[in-house]
């Protein structure tokens, strides 16, 4: 049988089941290449904040190291005895007076195999788990000492990880703290008494390492310590402590993470590096391992696939014989909207084939007519209501200026005339900001709309703050956003010289820079307003100017300052309204300090005619 002689169930049930099939293995295996991956990442990330905790440990761990080693340079009674060839009481009990000393020093720390003090005269003394080491040893036997002959002298430095050097049973494997002792004495500073050494097991590397490590599900990682020379000072795995890193792997202690071939094996590894002991610790896990939960995904995944198609195939089937059914029914309810039946609706059982799509648009559709329908009835109601609005909203601030008006005339009647000046400055104030608010004005306007809010404040505040303006007549008609100047000196007033018992001072100036933002080269402006109040903390002046320079930034501080519930949002709208009239590197910028005053700046293009508007 052809493929146009089957039943039309039949064809759409194979075709949904053919489709479902491809989509299901293409997605199934993008899937499982994205846990893969984001498998691998998540356990790297994982795996470098364990070695950032670990590096953390390694550095305090090293830094008490060299404050115990100080202890022991520093102290008077190694002091006095390295200094002396031989004290009055004979070589044993400087050495019994020495070892008392490094027993105490020493105490609370369980991993030092070994303490040693080499004297310049050749004299040896040690605390030693490995037995006393023969008084003919000498220092130019270590293997360390050629270091120290070096044109720069290192004042302390770290030995590689090696069997212990002068243990007379048994050596262990140790990494050494080297340290040249000088002199305290006044009389001789900085002269060479000999030199110290502090051998540590590579146990405790191990505490450190493996002690930090998570539980059973854990990967089975390896980690391995290595210093800059990539000597291995420890290695979890036993095998390169205190040789040199495999060439294979050394590119895992030069950066932060990736993969290496080693032994025949894939490895991914990460690395963390100590800035202050120049150790390197590198964390390495056989791919395979790393992968393989990503692996039963995989397993999942196809036996996920596998089950859908079988039900896709059988639920295709039935629901292609019932399409037809809800496609007859939907042809019939049109008919009738033909009619003008506007309120039929068709049968939607919810199924999400195309014929239950067809219903539930078919009634969608109807129920948008309605709506629309009722919506331009509402419209029209809403209208009439905002024209009523407006026309409210045009009394109320003529009649609050009017009434203002009316308290001036009443005030100077009667001879109150500090309160007829007060509203006679907030009448002016009022005019002034009524109309045109988001249109350019001048700076000469501007100016007169602050000396109106001066002059208020001067009457409630007294003689608690001196306000000074140094305009130049020829900027008087530069053009900039109107209500812009008022909020900055209010802001000078109330956050800096209401919070100063004592008072202060407002200073408003402008002057042209010697900075040019336009092709013509005309010099720009700059408006300055300047309090001697507390000033601002440096956090928040930085907070602002960031915003300042990076416009999508403004709106970001805006809700961060309302969270906080500080000001700022006047602010912010000036530099806004700026930015949108002339465009940048125009708007605001902030200069202060705790305990400096505050400095507020606009700067602005030199245009003495119309305002512009920018992107």
């Amino acid at each position: 049988m052809q493929w146009n002689d089957w039943r039309l169930r039949t064809k759409m049930a194979v075709t949904f089941t053919s489709l479902f099939v491809v989509t299901a293995a293409v997605l199934g295996g993008l899937t499982y290449f994205h846990m893969k991956r984001d498998y691998t990442e998540r356990t790297l990330d994982l795996v470098d904040a364990s070695l950032a905790q670990m590096t953390i440990t390694l550095d305090l761990y090293a830094k008490d190291m060299e404050r115990l080693s100080l202890a022991i340079f520093g102290d008077p009674i190694i002091q006095r005895i390295m200094r002396q060839p031989t004290s009055d009481y004979g070589v044993q009990y400087d050495n019994n007076e020495i070892t008392h000393r490094l027993v105490q020093l020493t105490a609370p720390w369980p991993h030092i195999q070994g303490v040693y003090l080499f004297a310049e005269d050749g004299r040896l003394f040690n605390l030693s788990k490995g037995g006393a080491p023969s008084n003919e040893y000498s220092v130019k036997q270590e293997p360390w000492f050629a270091k120290l002959g070096d044109e720069v002298e290192p004042s302390m430095f770290f030995w590689p990880t090696g069997p212990e050097t002068m243990a007379l049973r048994d050596p262990q494997l140790v990494f050494s703290l080297i340290r040249p002792i000088n002199d305290f004495q006044y009389s001789l500073p900085g002269q060479r008494l000999g030199y110290l050494k502090i051998d540590m097991s590579v146990l405790a590397l191990k505490s450190i390492l493996l002690g930090s490590e998570r539980g059973d599900d854990a990967l089975p990682l390896r980690y391995m310590l290595v210093d800059e020379g990539k000597n291995v000072l420890y290695d979890s795995g036993d095998e390169w402590t205190g040789r040199t890193m495999p060439d294979e792997l050394a590119e895992a202690a030069t950066v932060p993470e990736g993969s290496a071939n080693w032994a025949g094996t894939r490895y991914l590894f990460s690395s963390n590096r100590s800035d202050y002991s120049g150790w390197t610790i590198v964390a390495i896990a056989p791919h395979a391992d790393v992968v393989k939960q990503s692996d039963k995904i995989r397993s999942l995944i196809v036996v996920a696939i596998a089950l859908a198609i079988a039900v896709v195939g059988a639920a295709s089937y039935v629901l292609a014989s019932g399409i037809s059914r809800p496609l007859a029914a939907l042809a019939k309810n049109m008919k009738r909207v033909e009619t003008g039946d506007f309120k039929v609706r068709a049968n939607d059982r919810g199924y999400r084939d195309e014929a239950g799509r067809l219903s539930r648009g078919f009634n969608l559709m109807l129920e948008s007519v309605d709506r629309l329908i009722h919506q331009v009835f509402l419209l029209e109601l809403r209208e009439k209501d905002a024209k009523l609005m407006a026309l409210q909203a045009q009394i109320n601030p003529h009649m609050l200026f009017n009434t203002l008006n009316i308290m001036k005339a009443l005030s100077r009647k009667q001879g109150v005339h500090d309160v007829a000046d007060m509203a006679e400055n907030l009448a002016d104030l009022f005019r002034y900001s009524m109309k045109g608010w988001n249109e350019p004005t001048t700076l000469e306007k501007e100016l007169e709309n602050v000396r109106h809010y001066v002059r208020i404040q001067e009457m409630r505040y007294k003689d608690r703050f001196k306000f000074e303006a140094d305009v130049p007549d020829s900027l008087l008609r530069l053009q900039m956003a109107k209500l812009s100047l008022q909020p900055l000196v209010e802001n000078a007033i109330f956050h800096g010289i209401e919070k100063k018992i004592e008072g202060g001072s407002v200073r408003l100036e402008a002057r042209m820079i010697a900075e040019s933002s336009e092709a013509n080269g005309v010099l720009d402006v700059e408006i300055s307003v300047a309090d001697t109040g507390p000033g601002m903390p440096e956090e928040l002046v930085d907070r602002f100017n960031r915003a300042f320079r990076q416009d999508d930034s403004v709106a970001e501080l805006e809700q961060e300052l309302a969270m906080e519930g500080k000001s700022g949002i006047g602010l912010m709208n000036i530099h806004k309204r700026i930015r949108l009239l002339f465009g940048s590197p125009y708007g605001l910028r902030i200069e202060s300090a705790l305990g400096a005053g505050a400095k507020i700046t606009i700067r602005l293009p030199n245009e003495a005619e119309t305002g512009r508007e920018k992107g």
